[in-house]
């Protein structure tokens, strides 16, 4: 992992362990085990910091998209699919140590609205541009967005630790929003998650 993705990971512990009132340059330098002048060479300001981790966050989920999507193919359904397996199977946030999209991305969205609301402005473009991918995805449109709203209500309950779901209960619900997606399709469980390199 680079230097600068090392610091944008623990930036995001530091502000699941503290909340994002608790990130200062100084300890994420001392988080990150970097100098001072050594982070300002990244990140010459806390804002440059938080930008970066908003723009992280979506560059590492269209990876994970991608990858399911070119596992899925091109037949119908297989936009809206790719978005809930990337969401809720999506690996890269367990490569650097943290769960699956889960409380790092909320980490980071709390630290970008708590500074500036104009940072998120990226991830609403993204979040547009997602959905309409699923409405162009060959499918009711309808069906796709209640797709993406439960993956999404799953996503968000396990992110704050408010879903009490078994992992077969889990799976269960997993393979109900494929078959909304692509019905009569065989399973996609072996699909093969993304074992990339995170370097930038």
């Amino acid at each position: 992992m680079s230097k600068r993705d090392t610091i944008l990971t623990c930036a995001e512990k530091l502000i699941l362990r503290d909340g994002s009132g608790g990130l200062t340059l100084d300890r994420i330098a001392l988080e990150a085990k970097v100098s001072k002048g050594g982070l300002l060479y990244h990140f010459p300001t806390k804002e440059d910091l938080v930008s970066a981790l908003v723009d992280r966050t979506i560059k590492y989920f269209d990876r994970d998209k991608a990858h399911f999507k070119s596992m899925l193919g091109n037949g119908p359904g297989t936009n809206t699919l790719a978005y809930a397996l990337a969401s809720l199977k999506g690996p890269w946030a367990r490569q650097v140590g943290l769960m699956p999209h889960g409380f790092e991305f909320v980490a980071t969205i709390l630290a970008a609205f708590a500074m500036n609301p104009k940072l998120v402005i990226p991830l609403q473009e993204a979040c547009s541009r997602w959905q309409r991918e699923l409405d162009e995805d060959g499918i009711s449109p309808t069906t796709a967005a209640i797709v993406r709203l439960a993956v999404d209500g799953l996503w968000f309950n396990e992110s704050l630790g408010l879903s009490d779901f078994t992992t077969e209960r889990r799976d269960e619900i997993i393979a109900g929003l494929k078959q909304l997606c692509m019905p009569g399709t065989q399973d996609t469980a072996n699909i093969a998650p993304y074992e990339g390199s995170l370097a930038s």
